[in-house]
């Protein structure tokens, strides 16, 4: 099992601290069309946050997936703030200071905020005025694990779950590569603090329907393979509407498509109601980045795994070809 390097100075969590003490009025953002690592991560710190007399709202251009609402219960994520009104910005899990789709925090925009970034992604361009950054670390929710024994905070179950959830999901339930001996280390402390992995896997892997059957099987029957060993699929809004889904039900199978015999990658496209296409790319092959694809689109995020968003409509072709 491989070790952790880059990481974070012990000095960059004070800092933080520091700052946040200051602080009174503090949104945590999280990355657009969020996963269970920026929803866990970003409730994880809010708890803490609150218990120290903050407060806090937690902040997403996008609903959280539906698999989040166990985490979330009666809390709400705001979909439109006044970034001005915070004395502190904290993004979790944001690859790029683009990727909380908030116009207020474009890169040519003047912030007078302090922005504290928490994020484990390759392609972070270190855009916050203290980065708690580590490429190496599996998941945004092991660095606010590290952050929260740095501050000597303590862990309630709540808090345990809301880490393990993105730990666990960000792994592939420590399949992926990014699984290090410090992660599983830190998972079985979580599980010790009273995290709920029952909860967990119910959430990510027992929650299929009939609906989310018929259109994973729009995409696996209708993926190719391309000259490169590459697997391409795409969903169309009509594929989504025709079974009463909503896009999220599709969220898990671009890791079966990558793990095709002999597939060097693998690239799912899916049509929104917003004529916006998302991509999803994975790879099970350490000579393949995704992020370097992703980010010719505008997207980003690890070497095996990544994604773009971009406008757009999918239009499918058939394409003949005769050999004698």
């Amino acid at each position: 099992m491989k070790k952790q390097t880059n990481q974070i100075k012990k000095v960059e969590f004070e800092k933080a601290f520091e700052i946040i003490k200051k602080s009174e009025q503090i949104a945590i953002i999280s990355h657009r069309n969020p996963d269970p690592d920026a929803i866990g991560s970003n409730l994880a710190l809010r708890e803490v946050l609150e218990r120290m007399g903050k407060n806090v709202v937690s902040a997403c251009v996008d609903k959280p997936p539906e698999n989040s609402d166990f985490i979330i219960k009666n809390r709400v994520f705001e979909k439109k703030i006044n970034l001005q009104q915070f004395d502190l910005i904290i993004t979790v899990d944001c690859g790029s200071i683009e990727q909380t789709a908030y116009p207020q925090l474009a890169p040519d925009l003047p912030n007078f905020n302090p922005i504290i970034n928490i994020d484990h992604h390759a392609s972070n361009n270190l855009f916050g005025t203290i980065n708690l950054h580590s490429k190496t670390i599996s998941s945004t929710c092991e660095i606010i694990y590290q952050t929260l024994q740095i501050w000597k905070q303590e862990i309630n179950p709540s808090i345990a779950t809301a880490l393990l959830f993105g730990i666990y999901f960000d792994t592939g339930s420590f399949m992926h590569t990014n699984t290090t001996a410090e992660t599983l280390e830190i998972a079985e402390k979580l599980y010790q603090a009273g995290a709920d992995k029952a909860q967990i896997v119910d959430s990510l892997f027992k929650n299929f329907n009939e609906r989310k059957f018929k259109l994973w099987g729009e995409v696996l029957s209708s993926f190719k393979i391309t000259e490169q060993n590459s697997i391409v699929s795409a969903v169309t809004i009509e594929d989504v509407q025709k079974y009463k889904c909503n896009g999220e039900e599709l969220s898990g199978i671009i890791d079966y498509l990558s793990t095709g015999n002999q597939c060097n990658y693998a690239i799912l496209v899916n049509e929104t109601d917003q004529d916006i296409i998302k991509g999803s790319l994975r790879t099970q092959h350490e000579q393949f980045d995704m992020s370097k694809i992703a980010g010719k689109l505008g997207g980003g995020g690890h070497k095996k795994a990544s994604g773009f968003s971009i406008p757009g409509k999918i239009q499918k072709q058939i394409v003949w070809k005769i050999q004698n």
